[in-house]
């Protein structure tokens, strides 16, 4: 197979969403002379709306600033495609090219930004990304906001996130990065007195520095 088609449970592909996508690669080479390496779609929730659920820029220099910046817009839509560096694993078309090169997903990841690990490491070595809006991908469910520590996840997400800015931030990304994030969250679990949870929050981040210091096959 030349291509991977990745879906969540969750997610269901409108019925031409692949030929748009396929479409969409025979133009992109002919146009640009570039072979996309992922293919991403516009997603919708059940009841039509837009989800701006993917970052045209992720940040790995500058300390005081999320990772995610610029999200894509509906402004964006008008456009055939466009390139981008972050998306979700829901409905992305992956050339098997690109697993060859750089591996699998990172299984220690478990939940949240095990996607953003991976537009990483395809960043890292000059890959496309493209976005196609008119290649549309519905949310099935209802998208429920809670509060991060009730979910029950919050340790992944912390570890996670500080995983990534050490694997892949420049030195003051690094260095500052973790500790002002880490620590804002900290701040606030006090402000509550929730001292349970700053416990988890201090051994979250020890976790994410664990996980950068580990050798770690993408292979197997």
């Amino acid at each position: 197979y030349d291509w991977l088609w990745l879906m969540d449970d969750d997610v269901k592909p409108d019925n031409k969403c692949l030929e748009i996508f396929l479409e969409r690669i025979k133009e992109i080479y002919n146009k640009e002379n570039i072979k996309p390496t992922v293919v991403v779609g516009c997603k919708y929730d059940f009841e039509g709306k837009f989800l701006d659920q993917e970052t045209k820029k992720l940040n790995t220099s500058n300390p005081f600033k999320n990772l995610y910046q610029n999200t894509v817009s509906k402004k964006d839509l008008f456009r055939n495609y466009f390139l981008i560096e972050g998306f979700s694993f829901e409905g992305p078309l992956i050339s098997r090219n690109i697993i060859q090169k750089i591996g699998f997903p990172d299984k220690r990841f478990f939940i949240w930004a095990d996607d953003t690990d991976f537009c990483l490491r395809i960043k890292k070595i000059g890959g496309k990304i493209y976005y196609i809006p008119n290649a549309k991908v519905v949310r099935m469910n209802k998208l429920i906001a809670t509060p991060l520590f009730k979910t029950g996840r919050a340790q992944f997400l912390i570890r996670n996130l500080t995983y990534l800015d050490l694997k892949y931030g420049n030195l003051f990304v690094k260095i500052f990065r973790p500790i002002i994030k880490n620590g804002r969250i900290l701040l606030g679990r006090i402000y509550r007195r929730d001292f349970k949870n700053c416990k988890l929050v201090i051994s979250s981040c020890c976790q994410g520095t664990r996980m950068y210091l580990e050798e770690y096959n993408y292979f197997i």
